[in-house]
């Protein structure tokens, strides 16, 4: 998700760091293997999703890599590289949101162009006005471009995944519907609602560091959870692990 690419930047607290390099490596892993799954059954969710989660943990890696060589000669590089791959990440969730529930809508496809829109002049704006990190919202302006066109993806994906849930849930008491699929898009949109909630967590620890100077450890740990046990709720939905499929089958067996 995006905020998380700035993360190193600013992290004096070990916890927080062990939490953010966990996430940075279970993205990648968990990436790798919706995209070895869309490799072999053609799925445009498992594609779209895996390189969304690929390309959030090499923001992470590019965040974290100076701090945790210890080399601040190549920090603005680094952050920067992590802030477009962060991006990339929420465009891939945006054209997820658009081909997978609303491929034949002329008003999705130009959102998603905006979406890209505001994450290039994020970039733009950002390079000219030389802030490299961006972690400082109440100085640059390039920040809020990259900030909104960053968090609207997930927003998105979560109403869709949810209103999709509900209509599905209707027609599965009927016996019109999978339960499994069904309780798929509970879990996608329970993934988009959490990277949702982590926007605003992290643009207020950001104002509160470029303010007080002072990092909050809770804040950043609860950020870094609900990032984990978000990732974890979408990887079971495409994975479909036994004990996922027992849980949900038998829940509706006994409903």
């Amino acid at each position: 998700m995006g905020p998380a690419l700035d993360h190193g930047v600013l992290q004096p607290m070990e916890l927080i760091q062990k939490f953010l390099f966990i996430a940075e490596v279970s993205y990648v892993l968990v990436g790798l293997d919706l995209l070895r799954r869309a490799k072999m059954t053609r799925g445009l969710p498992e594609l779209f999703l895996g390189l969304a989660f690929v390309c959030n943990g090499f923001s992470y890696f590019f965040a974290d890599f100076p701090i945790l060589t210890e080399n601040d000669a190549i920090m603005d590089e680094f952050s920067y590289v992590g802030r477009i791959f962060a991006g990339l990440c929420s465009m891939t969730i945006a054209v997820f949101a658009w081909r997978v529930f609303r491929p034949e809508s002329s008003l999705a496809r130009w959102s998603v162009w905006t979406i890209g829109a505001l994450l290039v002049t994020g970039a733009v704006v950002s390079a000219i006005e030389g802030d490299w990190v961006g972690a400082y919202p109440l100085t640059y302006r390039g920040f809020w471009f990259e900030w909104v066109g960053g968090a609207v993806p997930f927003v998105w994906l979560a109403a869709e995944s949810l209103r999709s849930y509900s209509q599905m849930r209707l027609r599965m008491r009927i016996g019109l519907a999978d339960p499994l699929v069904t309780n798929r898009f509970l879990l996608i949109g329970l993934y988009g609602l959490l990277a949702t909630i982590t926007y605003p967590t992290f643009l207020w620890m950001y104002i509160v560091y470029e303010r007080y100077g002072t990092w909050s450890d809770p804040i950043g740990t609860f950020a870094g959870v609900v990032e984990l046990v978000s990732l974890a709720a979408l990887w079971t939905s495409i994975s479909a692990p036994a004990f996922y499929r027992r849980w949900v089958c038998g829940a509706q067996a006994s409903s």
